[in-house]
């Protein structure tokens, strides 16, 4: 889980139609001229592929919804000024869902009324379950950025999970440590208190005990953005671990590290997910954290950095810091993967593609974005968009830096 403030908001209800310059509501669409089943430009015979997404873009995890915003909007604005895919535009429907169980389901309702190809199901697990039942009644493949494990293995219909589901990024932190611990290791755990975390806590647990190493205190900060207190972090320190584990909000990160520092904590502390931010501004040479994919300079060589640099600078995104901020990378490889299944679905089709014809092209698809992740992609077996981790730590002379990896992540 990752939170990055002062990103762009929007109210609910507001529709972001790629390719197009200002950002409209709905309520104004009539009013010049544009209407979300025939976009202007759009050919009378190739219908526009609408696809929905219902995400955090105001409250405690609004960054995750920005994410989602640049990440797809970018590729969609590109490939509509390109012309489409094979002339079918793309129409980007994105609402808020206020971080607020209740709003999302009224809005996945909203946009599978709007019959379209594909939705995102917002941020936390329970967003995720609450809206995956709906997707998959109308046969719409929709994607999460946390599915609990047990929803994508064994997989379920329509559902996809574009961020690992925590409890398999436990084996690879597992087989890290050793190389920053000499000693027996003895493990001090943080996280926040909701189901993924939760479930990385106990498979950290499992797997800690399986090695004779020690588990010394877990400890659950409140699931809502809160920061865990100094009393908490105090405690955990107390318990005599030599390496220590978290997974919190990102902005909550170099918080914690700071008082884990101050209150005598030397070791290893390694956040289960990335953390660009924190590792640059803290710069620790004993702070880690696991990455998805590679992190990525504004000024790198290879045609696939070229090209999210590119495209996420027409959404006002640049610099090193903003390019690797929390999940903007995942958000715009996982709709990379989505344009591709899209392409190779129409041209197995007759120049169409349906909801459930897409599910099928999903299954199949996969893509390679050397210097970003080496593949990413569905299988009919798992629907887990990313399959290694990498690991980043900050070094004196060469800033944040790979330390390791990729990692084989463990099973759900």
């Amino acid at each position: 889980m990752n939170f990055r403030s002062g990103r762009r908001r929007h109210p609910k209800g507001m529709l972001v139609r790629v390719g197009v310059a200002s950002l409209v509501t709905a309520s104004s669409l009539v009013a010049i001229g544009i209407s979300a089943s025939n976009p202007a430009g759009a050919s009378a015979k190739k219908a526009p592929f609408i696809i929905g997404a219902d995400e955090d873009l105001s409250g405690a995890l609004a960054a995750f919804g920005g994410y989602v915003k640049d990440g797809f909007g970018s590729t969609f604005d590109a490939v509509n000024k390109a012309g489409g895919i094979d002339g079918h535009k793309i129409v980007f429907k994105l609402l808020d869902d206020q971080f607020t169980l209740s709003t999302s389901i009224s809005n996945m309702k909203e946009l599978l009324a709007e019959k379209p190809v594909f939705v995102t199901g917002s941020t936390l697990t329970t967003f995720c379950g609450g809206n995956g039942t709906y997707a998959a009644k109308a046969k719409v493949p929709m994607t999460c950025f946390a599915a609990l494990a047990n929803q994508v293995s064994p997989v379920e219909p329509y559902l996809f999970d574009r961020n690992p589901p925590e409890i398999t990024t436990a084996q690879p932190l597992i087989n890290f440590i050793p190389t920053v611990v000499t000693a027996t290791p003895k493990i001090g755990i943080l996280v926040s208190d909701i189901p993924g975390p939760d479930a990385f806590a106990a498979q950290v647990q499992t797997l800690a005990k399986a090695k004779g190493w020690t588990v010394t205190s877990s400890v659950t900060a409140p699931g809502d953005g809160t920061p865990p207190t100094a009393a908490q972090v105090a405690a955990l320190v107390a318990t005599g671990p030599n390496v220590i584990t978290m997974e919190l909000a990102s902005s909550e990160n170099a918080a914690f590290v700071e008082d884990a520092r101050t209150d005598g904590f030397t070791g290893p502390i390694i956040s289960q997910d990335a953390d660009y931010d924190g590792l640059s501004t803290l710069t620790d040479p004993n702070y880690y954290a696991l990455s998805a994919n590679r992190f990525v300079s504004s000024t790198g060589t290879a045609a696939s950095v070229k090209l999210y640099v590119k495209e996420m600078a027409t959404v006002g995104v640049t610099g090193d810091a903003n390019l690797n901020s929390g999940q903007q990378a995942q958000a715009w490889i996982a709709a990379q993967d989505l344009v591709a299944a899209l392409k190779s679905c129409v041209k197995a089709n007759k120049g169409n593609c349906t909801s459930t014809q897409l599910d099928v092209s999903l299954d199949k698809t996969t893509v390679a974005l050397p210097g970003i992740v080496n593949s990413a992609g569905y299988t009919k077996t798992d629907h887990v968009l990313f399959n290694a981790q990498y690991i980043y730590g900050y070094r004196a002379s060469s800033g944040v830096t790979l330390i390791e990896g990729p990692l084989a992540m463990g099973k759900a």
